[in-house]
């Protein structure tokens, strides 16, 4: 590993080209900032679409890339299986190799989510399955998702998909399943897990375990209000204030202005220090399987 070649100084301004759209053709990728996550703020270009794969590189946030097929491989972070095998210019000469999916972000427009997750994922398709025909409710989420996004013009569908599936597998994984389960030490509440620490009036109204008004409470009281405070009080726009309101769904407003304070990313105090990039990533694995 010592001798592999690096690219990129993390900063994130990459200069790629234009189909006429306005966005590059969605052959044209780059390395995004999770990188962050990794002890040098790199991410590796692999011989094989595999962890165990040679390293021919360390690539940092923003180095460009030609994506040349998507492909499902070994397995790594959350169950993630999807790699790029892509052409990336190291010191001077064109590379070919294998990086990870959930570190690359494919230019391809706004509203559009890249994944790390192959779109027949195993470990994925019951969370699916639960929203569209539940084995622990009478009558399909995704109505509900659907009319929770539609009073915003920033969410779509696919991101409370995601939320819904990092926070409970859409009540697969709650105690007992179902709407009406716990997690988080009892603290959870319900699919999108309203933590009844801090939002007791609605979890005493017992309104909590009705799905239709957990997602909306979920999206209107938590979600909402802190993309709209972020909004006001921070220069984020676009996919990085989404992703600051839903890091502020996980860890809270203040931690997320405690951040970018400190120059840190909005991921710095959620669990995992990944939420906001796992739920884009859930997010984009929905719509390959039918989500707005």
């Amino acid at each position: 590993a010592e001798s592999a070649l690096t690219v990129g100084d993390g900063s994130f301004n990459p200069n790629l080209p234009d189909d006429g759209t306005g966005y590059p053709g969605s052959n044209q990728g780059v390395i995004s900032s999770s990188v962050w996550i990794t002890s040098d703020d790199k991410i590796s270009l692999r011989s094989d679409k595999d962890i165990s794969g040679a390293e021919l590189g360390r690539m940092g946030a923003g180095t460009p890339l030609t994506i040349l097929e998507k492909v499902k491989g070994g397995s790594y972070l959350n169950g993630y299986d999807a790699w790029y095998r892509v052409r990336v210019n190291l010191n001077g000469r064109d590379q070919d190799g294998y990086v990870a999916g959930y570190y690359v972000d494919v230019l391809d427009g706004p509203g559009k989510y890249d994944t790390g997750i192959s779109k027949d994922n195993a470990l994925y398709k019951p969370h699916l399955n639960e929203l569209l025909t539940p084995d622990y409710y009478w009558t399909s989420y995704k109505p509900y998702v659907e009319q929770a996004a539609a009073k915003y013009d920033w969410l779509q569908p696919s991101v409370i998909a995601g939320i819904g599936s990092r926070e409970s597998a859409w009540g697969r994984i709650l105690s007992p399943p179902g709407p009406g389960g716990t997690g988080d030490g009892g603290h959870g509440r319900g699919i999108m897990q309203i933590d009844d620490r801090f939002h007791q009036s609605f979890i005493n109204s017992g309104q909590w375990s009705n799905p239709q008004a957990n997602i909306n409470y979920g999206i209107d009281e938590v979600l909402s209000k802190s993309y709209d405070y972020l909004d006001r009080n921070t220069s984020l726009t676009g996919t990085d204030l989404l992703r600051g309101a839903i890091a502020s769904y996980n860890a809270g407003l203040g931690n997320i202005m405690d951040a970018l304070e400190q120059g840190l990313d909005v991921d710095y105090y959620t669990t995992g220090q990944d939420y906001s990039w796992d739920v884009l990533n859930r997010a984009g694995w929905f719509q390959l399987n039918g989500f707005a």
